[in-house]
């Protein structure tokens, strides 16, 4: 649901190639978009929308790029609906890459997922229905903050304004005279990194998908403000399941379930 979304965008998004380039996770994103389109309609039925009605399950999930290189060994977790889950461990452990095998974006070599009891191998191509991810590099279109938030969704007012509140976005509008048509420029020139976090957390509570995946969310954000935020997800996404990858610790009273990953293997903390 996601990737089709973006689809409308794809035309604007070419004339910025420049932009595009310094944003490879939005580049992978169309590729994959791209080449789903060009595939017959057989293969494209192929390619399993799948929603999490109850849990997803991995199983014994080996990856690597180059053979002996394994970037994850023998990972087994079980993530139920309506889980606060973290995903702890330094760079280069694995943990972006296991968040793509989860979301169905990168294939995995040996061992099997399970969805609601649907036995997923290694050769099956999925997508989560109604998933939606923020990156470490929010991506933003050269427009108004507005555009960047409701990305190509019917502008609702109400809430909008929630959406707001909810990323602690309040002081920022407050000094902003007109937000409603000034552009933030490219790459969000005129923005703070913790400013287009923020940015990147409304857009997810605008388009309100049912399952959040978040990379490093709170990392240029100072900590009371990272607080507030916590408290609204608390407080507005209780009822979704929502899975972190972060180095951060000030914020596990959140998580039901926290795994740490090292040298591609992973294990359950306390």
């Amino acid at each position: 649901v996601v990737l089709i979304r973006c689809i409308p965008l794809i035309n604007s998004l070419l004339q910025s190639f420049a932009l595009l380039r310094l944003r490879f996770d939005v580049v992978t994103l169309l590729t994959k978009i791209v080449k789903l389109e060009q595939k017959s309609k057989k293969e494209k039925q192929s390619l399993l929308s799948i929603k999490i009605n109850k849990f997803i399950e991995l199983k014994n999930i080996f990856f690597s790029y180059e053979e002996n290189k394994d970037v994850l060994k023998n990972i087994s977790i079980n993530i139920n609906k309506n889980d606060k889950v973290a995903i702890i461990g330094r760079s280069g452990s694995g943990k972006t890459t296991l968040i793509n095998i989860i979301m169905g974006l990168q294939k995995f070599n040996i061992g099997q997922i399970v969805i609601d009891g649907k036995k997923i191998n290694q050769s099956s191509r999925y997508l989560i229905d109604n998933c939606g991810y923020l990156s470490q590099n929010t991506f933003l279109i050269n427009d108004t903050i507005i555009n960047n938030i409701i990305i190509n969704e019917k502008f609702d007012e109400k809430k909008f304004n929630e959406a707001v509140n909810f990323a602690s976005l309040n002081t920022f509008f407050d000094k902003s005279k007109n937000f409603h048509s000034t552009k933030i420029g490219e790459y969000g020139l005129n923005l703070s990194t913790g400013e287009k976090q923020r940015i990147g957390m409304a857009r997810l509570f605008y388009n309100n998908p049912e399952i959040i995946i978040m990379d490093e969310p709170f990392a240029s954000i100072d900590k009371n403000t990272s607080l507030e935020i916590i408290e609204n997800i608390k407080n507005s996404w209780n009822k979704k399941t929502i899975i972190v990858i972060t180095h951060q610790d000030f914020f596990n009273f959140m998580f039901n379930k926290i795994f740490s990953i090292e040298n591609g293997t992973i294990k359950k903390n306390d």
